[in-house]
């Protein structure tokens, strides 16, 4: 299945398929929670979560594409976050709030 300008969606499931994380972006994901909440106890929240990475994130709209990290804490499903690659800057920011227990 082609748009107008001849993209084809066909295989858009497979784009977003996620994947486990690497030993190196879980390291990266850590440092930039911990950067982001200001204190290395953060780090503890990490561990126990369970992550997906989508290599090929792209909106429905004009927007964002790249590398999005959907972060689901140990205390609650409702504990979730995303972090999106910023491949400039090398380093994952924050594309929400954290909810906290």
């Amino acid at each position: 299945m082609n748009d107008e300008s001849g993209n084809d969606f066909s295989s858009r499931s497979e784009k977003m398929t996620p994947r486990a994380p690497s030993k190196l972006e879980e390291k990266e994901l850590m440092k930039a929670f911990s950067d982001e909440y200001g204190t290395d106890s953060d780090y503890n929240d990490m561990w126990g979560a369970y992550i997906a990475i989508f290599d090929n994130y792209i909106t429905g709209g004009p927007g964002w594409f790249g590398k999005l990290a959907v972060v689901v804490y140990d205390g609650s499903p409702d504990f979730v976050q995303s972090w999106r690659w910023i491949q400039a800057e090398q380093r994952w920011t924050l594309c929400g709030d954290y909810k906290d227990i």
